[in-house]
């Protein structure tokens, strides 16, 4: 009987161990699928910040050439003003 009443014990000792790791396993899924959604956020946003780099650098060489076509056409104006004689 004795033994029976240890044994009963020993049993529910490994029942109780068993739900604690079910729960630990259970906490684990949880905190990797939401790990992994948030490397996917973070994936989506820096090729995001890739695309508006992409479309910054494209803007600053337009504003570059343009700057460059304004300066020749001063340089033009320039020597069209200094054609006239006051």
């Amino acid at each position: 009987m004795e033994h029976s009443r240890g044994a009963a014990q020993s049993v529910q000792r490994i029942n109780d161990a068993v739900t604690i790791i079910n729960d630990m396993n259970m906490q684990i899924a949880t905190a990797a699928t939401q790990q992994s959604q948030v490397s996917e956020d973070v994936n989506i946003n820096v090729q995001r910040i890739a695309t508006s780099s992409g479309n910054m650098l494209d803007k600053v060489d337009q504003a570059e050439r343009a700057c460059q076509a304004l300066a020749q056409q001063c340089q033009q104006l320039d020597n069209l003003v200094s054609n006239f004689k006051v």
